[in-house]
């Protein structure tokens, strides 16, 4: 039987006022109905960052534009012609 990844990361410190209280706030904003929900688009936007990380140390171009356009369609960059320092 396959075994499903979670898709979302905990908090590292759970009781952290600051953040409790900007989740509430982005709750709040965006209508949504669990932390879960900010903590998936999180852990999403963190595994972007760290793959641009390690394309800007190995200098691939051909994957790095691929993530960068990937990362346009998506809503992300403003404009195709950024880089991986913008991400």
């Amino acid at each position: 039987m396959r075994r499903l990844k979670k898709k979302w990361e905990f908090p590292r410190k759970p009781w952290d006022k600051a953040r409790i209280e900007e989740e509430k706030k982005l709750l709040k904003e965006y209508g949504l109905r669990r932390k879960r929900e900010i903590w998936r688009a999180e852990h999403i936007l963190r595994k972007f960052r760290r793959m641009a990380r390690d394309l800007n140390a190995t200098k691939d171009e051909k994957q790095a534009k691929i993530l960068i356009e990937k990362l346009y369609r998506m809503g992300i960059l403003p404009t195709k012609n950024s880089t991986l320092d913008d991400v």
